[in-house]
């Protein structure tokens, strides 16, 4: 599903994704998803990721790929959100029966 609508979207030119930052205020509740911050909380654009080909890899490549929100590089912590635990499961999961061809 998701490579097709990014082969749609690579005849018309490159992919672009933006990778924002915005930072957390003192009180700004880091444990809820569901709690919105401001609106005028100011963005940092930290790069730009350009996507313009698409690998050829097959789908039983692509079955082996999995998600996990709680892989992250040094320096970078979990905040205290449960619900993260609580995907990285459900991620692992998922990938165990794709993986099996369920």
């Amino acid at each position: 599903f998701l490579r097709d609508e990014l082969e749609s979207r690579l005849r018309n030119g490159p992919a672009v994704f933006r990778l924002l930052l915005q930072l957390a205020a003192q009180n700004d509740p880091t444990d809820d998803v569901t709690a919105l911050w401001p609106e005028d909380r100011p963005l940092t654009e930290l790069g730009r990721l350009e996507v313009t080909a698409i690998s050829p890899t097959s789908a039983a490549d692509e079955r082996r790929l999995v998600f996990d929100p709680t892989n992250r590089t040094d320096g970078i912590d979990l905040s205290a959100d449960p619900i993260l635990l609580v995907r990285s499961a459900a991620y692992s999961i998922s990938y165990d029966h794709r993986s099996k061809g369920a």
